[in-house]
């Protein structure tokens, strides 16, 4: 027999502040097997001590849960917990993937769940894993949570249908507005379009973009925003160029631009990538920012390279992991409403870009 069991009658021994009733119910299960076990003796133990309605619809629904544990059909023990006592103190976080500030991210969630009273429970989606919203959720709604978290900077197939437990609050961390799920994001269209109109209000005429990964929201967003940008001030986007987040992928498009006489900026959608474009400007004889200004994204590259020049875009990511903490918890009493929460960025200037005004 599940030791759950006997928790179950420790527990509401506890609530009810009655020595031995509840818990000697409780035991006597733990005393019975297959063979002898009788559903209305148990019913008729609970219900004698059962002295007000939730007590005898909790002793129900744990009759319902061991019905099917004695028939062989399992029953998550966090479903029966979640019902029998809705308010668990604890939310769950899906990691779908660990990148991209993922650390700031998650220790923003821990403070403001340690600040707010809540701990957490975490998933990590596996490397190769084809993990679903839905998967997700049912893994987690099995745990005794109050609401989900999910960390989404890929898109997976059911983004657009899934629908959250109607008793979980659910918060996704992702660019994209969902239909029916609360979601904070970086305000990755907004960076990209803050460090073009800098490149532009410093004179260049027009902007080049380096792309990450063609799954990645975070390179859509950010490549959205490079072209509203230049659109918004009438000028037709060039092509961009595909690259990888890594700084060889960098190099190969530096190499491609440094042969682009009409080149003077260039936007990298990270600093990988963006020092990968100098290095190779670098290579063709060209300079940083005399020939060729450059901007990259997060701001990384000063933890790796010593007086890095390159001006970047950085996003506030535990900032983020606080502000979908805190809409989880101000949505636990209304699980099915919708907001979206943006987080800006900021513009870290350092000596990148030349100013090209006269």
């Amino acid at each position: 027999m599940p030791q759950a069991l006997h928790w179950l009658g420790v527990r509401e021994k506890r609530d009810k502040g009655e020595k031995g009733r509840t818990a000697a119910t409780g035991e006597y299960i733990m005393e019975k097997n297959k063979s002898d076990f009788s559903w209305k003796t148990l019913l008729s133990v609970g219900g004698a001590f059962a002295a007000d309605k939730s007590t005898k619809q909790r002793i129900i629904i744990v009759v319902t849960a061991l019905v099917g544990i004695f028939a062989g059909s399992v029953i998550p023990f966090g479903t029966i917990i979640n019902v029998l006592y809705p308010f668990a103190g604890c939310i769950g976080v899906v990691l779908f993937h660990l990148s991209g500030g993922a650390v700031d991210m998650i220790d923003g969630i821990a403070d403001a769940a340690e600040e707010r009273g809540f701990a957490l429970t975490m998933i990590k989606k596996r490397a190769g894993e084809k993990m679903t919203l839905a998967e997700a959720a049912r893994r987690m709604s099995q745990l005794p949570v109050d609401g989900m978290i999910f960390n989404l900077r890929q898109m997976v197939d059911d983004f657009d249908t899934f629908e959250a437990p109607k008793d979980l609050k659910t918060v996704i961390i992702t660019p994209m507005e969902h239909p029916t799920c609360s979601t904070v994001s970086d305000d990755q269209e907004g960076g990209a379009r803050m460090a073009c109109e800098y490149f532009l209000n410093h004179g260049h005429k027009n902007v080049y973009f380096v792309s990450g990964k063609k799954e990645s929201l975070s390179s859509q967003c950010r490549m959205k925003g490079w072209r509203a940008a230049l659109e918004a001030r009438g000028i037709e986007p060039p092509e961009p160029l595909q690259g990888d987040w890594n700084a060889d992928s960098g190099y190969a498009a530096g190499l491609v631009l440094a042969d682009k006489p009409d080149c003077t900026a260039v936007l990298a959608a990270n600093d990988c990538m963006a020092n990968g474009v100098m290095m190779a400007l670098r290579d063709k004889g060209l300079n940083v920012p005399d020939d060729v200004s450059v901007i990259g994204f997060d701001d990384e590259l000063y933890k790796t390279i010593p007086n890095s020049i390159l001006t970047s875009v950085k996003f506030r990511h535990r900032e983020l992991g606080i502000r979908a903490l805190n809409e989880v918890v101000a949505g636990l009493e209304a699980p099915s409403s919708r907001s979206r929460t943006l987080v800006s960025g900021v513009l870290v200037e350092r000596s990148s870009v030349r100013d090209l005004r006269a």
